[in-house]
């Protein structure tokens, strides 16, 4: 049996275990039969420019969404725009990896700036 040589990790920032709920918004469906609005899912892990949650939802290459991050009292602490860089599915669920486009302001809706 051939020895296996590790492969090289390509991650530019390190990643931080989380495991937290996250509010994932699809703002339009931009294929015919995807649903649009919020989708509850949990927080894997986050680093300086991306995020990783499971959600019952699959969502798509390239795909611009919104995560609002909720602390252990509830409360929205950070919303992001992402761009979905893959979305595979494990039992039961869809773990998602995006990548942070621009930090949102709490009270400002998605879309809401132009863009």
């Amino acid at each position: 049996m051939a020895a296996r040589t590790k492969a090289k990790d390509r991650r530019k920032f390190a990643r931080y275990p989380a495991d937290l709920i996250v509010a994932v918004t699809r703002p339009a469906a931009s294929a015919l039969g995807l649903r649009s609005g919020d989708f509850e899912a949990r927080l894997i892990d986050v680093s300086r420019n991306g995020v990783q949650f499971l959600c019952d939802e699959l969502f798509y290459r390239h795909e611009k969404l919104t995560v609002a991050i909720y602390g252990r009292d509830n409360l929205v602490k950070l919303r992001v725009e992402v761009e979905v860089v893959r979305s595979k599915r494990v039992p039961r669920r869809y773990q998602t990896a995006a990548r942070m486009l621009k930090a949102l302001p709490l009270d400002e809706p998605f879309g809401e700036d132009g863009d």
